[in-house]
């Protein structure tokens, strides 16, 4: 079981990834609403997210940053090929 937690496409929202995030990044105010969206919405749609941060003065070679880019594009574009995959 714990083996395919790891494992698990699932975003992890009671993880150490948020928990990290909102520990590390008090005065991001854009970081800390990423993580409250997160823990109530758990799964949002990368449009969402590059909308509202283009929409918004972001250091883009900040590292959480760019961890949050990577994490939900590649997680979402990996669901998505699972997903096709399926279909077939």
């Amino acid at each position: 079981m714990e083996e395919r937690i790891k494992n698990s496409l699932h975003f992890n929202n009671y993880g150490q990834y948020l928990y990290a995030l909102t520990k590390y990044t008090l005065n991001d105010t854009t970081i800390q609403d990423y993580v409250d969206a997160k823990i109530v919405a758990v799964d949002i749609s990368p449009v969402l997210i590059a909308s509202g941060l283009l929409s918004q003065k972001i250091d883009f070679e900040d590292p959480f940053i760019k961890r949050i880019l990577v994490t939900e594009f590649y997680y979402w574009i990996m669901k998505w090929d699972i997903e096709r995959q399926e279909k077939k």
